[in-house]
């Protein structure tokens, strides 16, 4: 059983923010059948340095396109973003080797983020953005 789960209900309308957010998704999966095979302390490190540089190339692409379409909430956006990259970075400070607890304590906080994120803040540009492709397309 997958930790988070996406589904349409998250989905922006956006394929390839919607593909990048799958991608997330997957990671947090990752490390959560890692940590259920007993194999968390050997993964904590390479998922991490992968979601601090994946975050970083999905966020510059949100936030580039949220630009383009003159999103009138892209600064506070764009400062959630930052404050997730920097939780991240934390965890990767703190690593230290062996420390499962440090992976379990990094999943929760993904998990929760992955979810909280999307539905809260994401969403809100997802009508934007419908709004934006509607008046093009007439």
């Amino acid at each position: 059983m997958t930790y988070v789960s996406w589904d349409n209900s998250l989905s922006v309308n956006n394929k390839d923010i919607d593909n990048q957010h799958k991608k997330l998704f997957e990671l947090i999966n990752k490390l959560h059948y890692s940590l259920k095979d007993g194999h968390g302390d050997t993964v904590l490190k390479p998922v991490l340095i992968e979601l601090v540089e994946y975050v970083k190339v999905h966020f510059s692409k949100e936030e580039k396109y949220l630009e383009e379409q003159s999103y009138s909430e892209l600064e506070k956006h764009k400062q959630e973003h930052k404050k997730y990259i920097n939780e991240i970075k934390t965890f990767l400070i703190k690593y230290n080797g062996k420390t499962p607890l440090l992976a379990r304590e990094l999943l929760l906080f993904l998990g929760k983020w992955a979810r909280e994120h999307i539905k809260d803040e994401d969403l809100k540009y997802s009508s934007s953005l419908n709004e934006q492709r509607s008046n093009t397309d007439m």
